[in-house]
């Protein structure tokens, strides 16, 4: 059995050619901000092309690293076997396989830098054909499988989609006085951003991988900081960077049920770079002002902290002599339902300016999607709820977005992470505690 994959070595020759092919920047700084932001793109192309290569493999056992030249040896005797010795050998053999597997598998463990998880879900990501099941029928053909993906995923959304009334939500949120916007990055800041992206393989739409970044970071990262500057100063993000790749993962279940995957969205990893800037600049002025029972996606907060203080505050109630109530949440697909103009209102009540305003608009507006099954993809989608999914900047905008839930209920303490909330309530008696715990549902649902 046959199957390609392509292999991606980035040599010597390589980078000369991108040393001696260096974008050019007056020109990039002249053309307008979608202009520049295609022309890096379709040079980082060029690049990967030439560091890319088809390449045929079989998928025998025999091909595989861990099956030995000794292996070999005892499948050639075991087929020539009479049936006497045949059941011996057959025996020993299979023995000798899963020795081998497992030893393999062991090193892998001790090599890779998640241990045996990454093993595990190395072994999970098999080639079996998608087979799904679409209109009373199982199908295989890609297209009809991307399509009926981009349907469950959409029809989901428009299902638990409802009108929304932010303007009391915008009332409850304290404004803040002093005032900040986007300002010009260094070089230095776009070759830190590069450096510290997690190199790997995946691409989104535009086939662009972090690895390529980092091995060309140098000579890329001149023109990167022309268009972060330009997207920080002129407000404006991409519609190019605004495509996601749905690749459909399945969660518990059969896997011939579309209910039984959720949807993992990559972007592009040039758009991502400019995330990265305008994040680190929306994080240095707005997390000071962020409730302190906020944990989710904010630096040095994570859950182990969220549950040690949810905990403690439990413990401090209880000493205090009150009855105390736990009444936890969890938002279905609460991401991409997010009311986009509540964004806005509330990042202009922590005091963001009209630099940094506008590019969040623009960078909330229009963004789209398509479902991929091996080389099928599905029609584009286009939704105007959600924060974003699979962008560096969807989590912490999805945190100012809920902001106004922190300060909803005046009997109650809030302890969030992302989606996921507990309102802690006590009172001196049980009597005062539950109906407290029936106002505060009642609050939350209205929330």
């Amino acid at each position: 059995m046959k199957r390609s994959y392509i292999k991606w070595s980035f040599t010597d020759s390589i980078r000369e050619f991108a040393q001696s092919n260096l974008l050019n920047i007056d020109q990039l700084s002249a053309c307008n901000i979608e202009e520049c932001a295609r022309m890096i793109v379709n040079w980082l192309q060029h690049i990967n092309d030439m560091a890319s290569k088809k390449v045929n493999i079989s998928t025998s056992s025999a091909c595989k690293v861990w099956y030995t030249p000794e292996l070999r040896a005892m499948k050639k005797t075991l087929m020539s076997a009479t049936c006497e010795d045949r059941k011996k050998l057959r025996n020993a053999y299979t023995k000798a396989v899963r020795i081998a597997r497992r030893n393999h598998e062991r090193k892998l463990a001790v090599k890779m830098k998640g241990g045996v998880w990454d093993v595990l879900k190395k072994k999970s990501r098999s080639d079996t054909p998608w087979e799904v099941e679409v209109e009373g029928s199982i199908t295989k053909d890609g297209k009809v499988i991307a399509s009926a993906f981009k349907d469950a995923f959409v029809n989901k959304i428009l299902d638990l989609k409802s009108p929304a009334s932010p303007e009391k939500l915008i009332e409850v949120v304290p404004q803040v006085h002093d005032t900040w916007d986007f300002y010009a990055v260094t070089k230095q800041e776009v070759v830190s951003i590069i450096e510290n992206l997690k190199s790997s393989d995946a691409t989104g739409p535009d086939k662009i991988s972090s690895k390529l970044l980092k091995e060309i970071k140098f000579e890329i990262s001149p023109a990167l900081v022309v268009l972060v500057n330009r997207c920080l100063t002129e407000g404006c993000f991409p519609q190019c960077f605004k495509y996601g790749k749905v690749v459909p993962v399945p969660k518990k279940g059969s896997r011939k049920h579309l209910k039984n995957y959720r949807p993992i969205t990559m972007t592009s990893v040039v758009g991502k770079v400019v995330e990265i800037a305008a994040n680190n600049q929306l994080t240095l002025a707005t997390d000071k002002y962020l409730p302190s029972t906020l944990f989710g996606f904010r630096k040095h907060k994570g859950t182990a902290d969220a549950l040690i203080e949810l905990t403690d505050e439990i413990k401090r109630r209880r000493a205090a002599g009150e009855f105390v109530v736990a009444l936890t949440c969890d938002a279905s697909s609460a991401f991409d339902l997010l009311n986009r103009q509540l964004v806005i209102a509330m990042l202009k009540k922590l005091g963001s300016g009209p630099r940094a305003t506008s590019f969040f608009e623009s960078f909330l507006d229009g963004s789209k999607q398509f479902v991929v099954i091996n080389d099928c993809c599905s029609e584009e989608w286009s939704l105007d709820v959600g924060s974003g999914q699979g962008h560096v900047l969807s989590p912490p905008l999805f945190n100012i977005g809920t902001l106004s839930q922190y300060y909803w209920s005046s009997i109650s303490t809030l302890f969030g992470y992302a989606d996921d909330g507990s309102d802690l309530i006590s009172a001196p008696t049980t009597t005062e505690c539950n109906e407290k715990v029936r106002i505060v549902m009642n609050e939350r649902k209205r929330w």
